[in-house]
């Protein structure tokens, strides 16, 4: 068996309907269940075997990630609500970034707080400078060009 022939997502599930022995009133019905249960424990083996091949492999990406070259950065950014662009949002997020495309960053610490709250926000982000004075550091809190 091979994972991921034909796509990047593969849902495995299988059910095999079987019958309780002494519900099985022919030899013929016998025979037939023996060699659907032989060729279902060749198939799940093969499966088995697939699976343990595709732990390794996220060991292998396991490492990849954990020896990739990153750095942290500290941002505060200012959201408006989406749907009535009334409720204001500040978020203080710590990120570890990876210098490869193909790794997502990784979010360290993730705090938000309301607009009523802003000084907090601040507050906050001063500390994690304090904290991690060497990391780059955004500030994105001016208003969008759409605000009035």
């Amino acid at each position: 068996m091979k994972l991921f022939e034909r796509d990047t997502e593969q849902q495995i599930g299988y059910r095999y309907y079987i019958t309780a022995p002494r519900k099985l009133d022919t030899a013929e019905r016998v025979k037939n269940y023996d060699n659907y249960a032989r060729d279902a424990i060749k198939e799940m083996q093969g499966w088995i075997q697939a699976l343990q091949d595709y732990r390794q492999q996220l060991y292998e990406r396991y490492q990849e990630i954990a020896q990739a070259n990153s750095r942290l950065q500290l941002k505060i950014h200012r959201d408006i609500d989406s749907y009535r662009g009334t409720k204001k949002w500040y978020y203080v997020e710590l990120l570890k970034l990876y210098d490869r495309a193909d790794i997502r960053a990784e979010t360290v610490i993730a705090e938000r707080f309301e607009g009523k709250d802003r000084a907090k926000a601040f507050e906050r982000f001063r500390e994690l400078q304090k904290q991690y004075p060497t990391i780059e550091h955004v500030q994105d809190t001016a208003k969008k060009h759409w605000e009035r």
